[in-house]
């Protein structure tokens, strides 16, 4: 019987789906609210017109509270615990208290060996959950820049809409996150590759060169920037749905690479 899998960590990163939610929330209705008062203003009564002129400017005041909490300490710690977890389990050094179980999936017992299979099969899982993602986060960019264009070629439009619908479009909430999973996606594929090539033309007594040592720091060091970078947090919905599929195709690939083989 396959043992159960199960991550403690996973609760550390719920906060950070849960925030980035609010603040998703907070922005949308920021931009409808802000829309609406320069658009319809003029028709309202002048309790309806200093209500939106005051809250205008505390919703975006917590927008961006909401936002930056985030980026800059929900998930630089998410993100540090998970690093330590990694080592922990690569170098058997209780870095974290936190524990995991079946989360990474190789036999190899040298721990620089070890730490280069957990961080190849960090980035496969990772970079196919990017993929995935990057249905929704295109489909959205294309919308909004179609509404965008739209706004611009149609003359009526008033400038002062047109100000603010440029400044919602280019914030980082709405086209730069696309912008930013595109890029976190081809990092994460390059540090896949170079860790796939890695395994896949060193034989297992040559593992313990330097050089191949090194090479697996660089691309540990390259994972973690990708990820700390981009302060995107993948979906566990869409982890959960592809993970069968993505465990079967993983199980080849360490079979393939030989990263089963407890003597390595």
């Amino acid at each position: 019987m396959q043992p159960i899998r199960y991550d403690e960590l996973e609760s550390v990163y719920g906060p950070v789906r849960r925030l980035d939610a609010v603040a998703t929330y907070v922005f949308w209705l920021t931009a409808v609210a802000s829309v609406v008062f320069v658009m319809f203003q003029p028709d309202w009564p002048a309790a309806c017109y200093r209500a939106l002129e005051i809250g205008i400017p505390i919703l975006a005041l917590a927008h961006t509270f909401i936002s930056n909490f985030n980026a800059f300490f929900l998930t630089p710690n998410a993100e540090k615990m998970r690093r330590r977890q990694l080592l922990s389990d690569a170098f058997d050094a209780p870095l974290t208290v936190e524990h995991t179980q079946s989360y990474y999936n190789n036999e190899l017992q040298v721990p620089i060996h070890r730490l280069g299979a957990n961080v190849l099969e960090n980035s496969f899982f990772a970079k196919n959950v990017c993929k995935r993602m990057q249905v929704t986060e295109r489909l959205k960019a294309a919308l909004i820049l179609i509404i965008w264009l739209t706004f611009i070629f149609i003359r009526e439009t008033p400038t002062a809409l047109l100000v603010v619908v440029t400044q919602l479009i280019f914030s980082g909430d709405v086209f730069f996150r696309a912008v930013r999973l595109e890029v976190l996606t081809v990092r994460l594929n390059r540090v896949y590759q170079n860790l796939y090539t890695l395994f896949l033309t060193h034989s297992t007594e040559s593992r313990k060169e330097d050089l191949f040592s090194a090479h697996i720091l660089d691309n540990f060091a390259y994972y973690e920037c990708a990820k700390t970078g981009s302060s995107i947090v993948q979906s566990s919905r869409v982890f959960f749905s592809l993970n069968e599929r993505l465990s079967n195709k993983w199980n080849k690939i360490a079979a393939k690479l030989r990263l089963n083989e407890a003597l390595s």
